[in-house]
């Protein structure tokens, strides 16, 4: 039976620090200072933004602070900053690599991931993620965000298979909707006790007999 497995990225394949930290970092890089206030006001555009489908929702958000703050720098050049300072603050989880690399030679692997696609693309690419898998299907992409089913449904398209596995660490965004569509919910959680879950990526390995 032919199966395939897909990961969420943010929170899963790959681990923050203080997101705050990171945007802090861009400002202070850019315009050598940072006013707590404009993280709310960043936060704010972005997300209405990225729930919008703006091309540039990174670069939105900045806007919105150069604005408001009246910045001598480009939203362009600000969210250039930024997205370099989260690209190095993330961090692959601990045995990313070598389970993605073991489960790349037995299934087709896939990451559906909400997200700007050339951000997303070029965090697995900067961590050498990118390697494992067969398609990586963006909310961008696609139209729609999580828990959204058009999701998981541009997923099994993308990949044929006869079962369908989503790793994530998002009850509502990945496991609920999953669940919905057909696919074996693997729930990646730190506190994991149910037997559908692991605690971090390392657990997954104890569970490939449920793969088949």
């Amino acid at each position: 039976m032919e199966k395939a497995l897909y990961f969420d990225l943010d929170g899963t394949l790959l681990q923050y620090g203080d997101y705050s930290a990171i945007v802090s970092e861009a400002f202070e890089q850019v315009v050598d200072r940072v006013d707590p206030a404009w993280h709310e006001i960043r936060s704010n555009a972005f997300f209405d933004a990225f729930e919008r489908f703006d091309p540039n929702p990174y670069e939105t958000g900045m806007a919105a602070v150069v604005e408001h703050a009246n910045l001598d720098a480009s939203a362009e050049t600000l969210a250039e900053a930024w997205l370099a300072a989260e690209l190095d603050a993330t961090e692959p989880t601990p045995a990313a690599h070598d389970l993605l690399s073991e489960l790349a030679t037995k299934y087709q692997l896939g990451v559906l991931t909400n997200g700007v696609t050339h951000v997303q693309e070029r965090k697995l690419a900067h961590h050498g993620l990118d390697e494992y898998f067969d398609t990586i299907v963006c909310s961008y992409d696609v139209g729609a965000h999580k828990p959204d089913p058009a999701m998981f449904e541009v997923a099994k398209d993308r990949l044929d298979a006869d079962a369908y596995v989503m790793v994530g660490d998002d009850r509502d965004a990945d496991m609920r909707p999953a669940v919905e569509a057909g696919f074996m919910p693997i729930y990646v959680n730190e506190g994991a006790e149910l037997p559908v879950e692991v605690r971090g990526l390392s657990g997954l390995a104890a569970l490939a007999g449920l793969f088949g």
